[in-house]
């Protein structure tokens, strides 16, 4: 009889250890090919943000100025990238909308699979017009003798700010699920 009951315990473990384990695979390591035109035009698609140009003047600029000519690039950036991700948001929103109405089966698998790829491939666009950016005003301070480390703060906010909106998007898509 004991023995009846560590071989189910035993069972019963590794079959959610296996469970446990293939949810993991799902959420955390597993990603889909996004087909789906609308999420691809958003998600990689340019950026239209400008890096400003850089200005040979007689002396050098001051890391102020430096900084203030940077910054309306950084918060174009924030801007058009927060617009993106209300458009993914919504074609997310409407697609299940549209399944729900028409009786469809909803595979929420299906949704946090393709949308966990549309993100990370509009995370990555994002990160390369930021670097684009980050490099360039990097090269115009060291070029005018001043040290990148202002340059940290702007990193900071933006990978502050960038997983502020990752949980209030994974927040919102739960509360509607």
């Amino acid at each position: 009889m004991k023995k009846i009951f560590v071989i189910t315990g035993i069972t019963a473990a590794l079959l959610l250890l296996v469970g446990g384990g293939y949810v993991y695979y799902l959420f955390n390591i597993k990603t889909v090919k996004v087909t789906d035109e609308k999420v691809n035009a958003i998600t990689k698609s340019d950026y239209k943000v400008k890096v400003p140009k850089k200005v040979e003047k007689p002396k050098p600029a001051t890391e102020q100025e430096i900084i203030a000519k940077y910054t309306p690039a950084f918060e174009g950036l924030e801007a058009e990238a927060d617009s993106k991700i209300v458009q993914v948001v919504e074609v997310a929103k409407n697609e299940y909308i549209q399944k729900k109405n028409a009786g469809d089966t909803i595979s929420y698998k299906y949704f946090a699979l393709k949308y966990k790829s549309a993100a990370a491939t509009l995370e990555e666009t994002t990160d390369n017009a930021f670097y684009e950016i980050y490099n360039s005003m990097s090269d115009e301070l060291r070029k005018n003798g001043h040290s990148n480390t202002s340059l940290q703060q702007f990193r900071d906010t933006y990978e502050a700010k960038k997983e502020a909106r990752e949980k209030e998007i994974l927040k919102k898509a739960m509360e509607y699920l």
